[in-house]
């Protein structure tokens, strides 16, 4: 999950996009912290503990699936709904403004796991393990020192598709390109399933992939018709209640959804959700919670930081005996503020600059340059040689 910019003009007054990122990461982190921090604890002495962590865990996963699906939804949208051109120009202007938005903060949080890692008694040769190439520019799901970058592998994977779709495609075709590389991602799925491939690469094996495509079939389905915007909700909400229950039943049994049903479970109804909000706020008929918005405006670093703090609560269990039997509830919310805290720090010390570092380096003159065709500094010269 990730923040985004592109097309703000457009997607800044949907704000209930912004409003579902902040309930998105909000339970997200909620499941971290009632899940996995050693408190799946004996239901007959500490019931109320356990319905908590039974309950967040079963839930909070879905942030997922919603932030896959939003940023489907947001990057499409800002592409269909304004004129551009393809040209190389255009598709850096994308990933550059992408991979300042992530990758500044991802680092920097990246960092601070390896410091919690070392905290908790890791050793060095864990760290440097730990710290590869791979994992520093996200190439891979298995992100040992901040486990839960695993989705922005994922992200870059879809950011990287568009930025090569934005260099040939043309704004009418921009749909049909993105549907065929659906329908290919889509059968390298369907082969794998039915072991007629075997490809074992993550974002080729995994079909929460394609919730980044139901995200793009909600964007056109906004920019077509608001009027199926009530019945998408409360379908979503049906469906995902439903992929709760399900979840619920067997994490008593150290189960969980596999990624094919949550595709169906989380992912179809996130799109639906997202739809419907989006419609009925364009319509006048829905304004989101202003708290969530904002919440959602710090998501990023709440995302990235939240399982740092976990970690220390953790420490804290070690090092301060009464801590420990602190209710898991107390616990929970204790850790939910200081995340938050630390997350607006993050946003404001750490995103926003970068972000304007990027969208600086994107106006340069070197980038410009690309449009005409000449080198920057060099002077056009229009007259013929003699």
């Amino acid at each position: 999950m990730t923040p985004d910019n592109c097309g703000a003009k457009v997607i800044g007054k949907i704000e209930s996009l912004q409003a579902l990122r902040g309930f998105a990461a909000f339970f997200v982190c909620l499941m971290h912290f009632a899940m996995d921090n050693d408190w799946n604890v004996d239901s007959s002495h500490h019931k109320n503990s356990y319905f908590v962590a039974r309950l967040l865990g079963s839930f909070g996963a879905s942030g997922v699936d919603i932030f896959f699906c939003l940023s489907g939804f947001i990057i499409s949208h800002s592409i269909i709904t304004r004129d551009y051109t393809p040209s190389i120009r255009n598709s850096l202007t994308f990933l550059i403004k992408r991979a300042f938005r992530i990758f500044p903060a991802y680092w920097i949080a990246l960092l601070g796991g390896g410091a919690s890692s070392q905290i908790l008694g890791a050793d060095f040769n864990f760290l440097k393990d730990n710290m590869s190439l791979r994992s520093i520019f996200l190439m891979t799901n298995k992100i040992t020192l901040l486990p839960q970058a695993w989705t922005l592998a994922y992200e870059m994977w879809f950011y990287i598709g568009i930025f090569l779709i934005v260099s040939i495609s043309h704004k009418k075709t921009f749909l049909y390109s993105l549907s065929i590389w659906a329908v290919c991602q889509a059968s390298i799925l369907i082969l794998n399933r039915f072991n007629i491939l075997h490809i074992t690469y993550f974002t080729l094996s995994n079909p929460q992939i394609m919730e980044f495509f139901l995200g793009v079939f909600a964007s056109w389905t906004f920019l077509k018709t608001g009027r199926y915007a009530v019945p998408s909700i409360i379908s979503g909400l049906v469906i995902a209640i439903w992929g709760s229950v399900v979840c619920y039943s067997r994490l008593g049994h150290n189960g969980s959804l596999f990624d094919g049903e949550r595709f169906f479970f989380f992912g179809i109804p996130g799109a639906l959700i997202i739809y419907g909000l989006s419609s009925l706020e364009r319509l006048g008929k829905f304004s989101p919670p202003v708290i969530a918005c904002r919440i959602g405006d710090i998501s990023y670093s709440l995302y990235l930081w939240h399982t740092i703090i976990m970690a220390l609560s953790i420490y804290f269990i070690w090092v301060f005996p009464l801590y420990a039997h602190v209710d898991i509830s107390i616990k929970i919310i204790l850790m939910m503020v200081v995340s938050l805290i630390v997350a607006l720090t993050s946003f404001r010390c750490i995103e926003l600059p970068f972000i304007k570092i990027g969208e600086s380096l994107c106006k340069s003159d070197a980038l410009n340059a690309l449009r005409s065709g000449r080198l920057p500094n060099t002077p056009t010269n229009t007259s013929r040689p003699h």
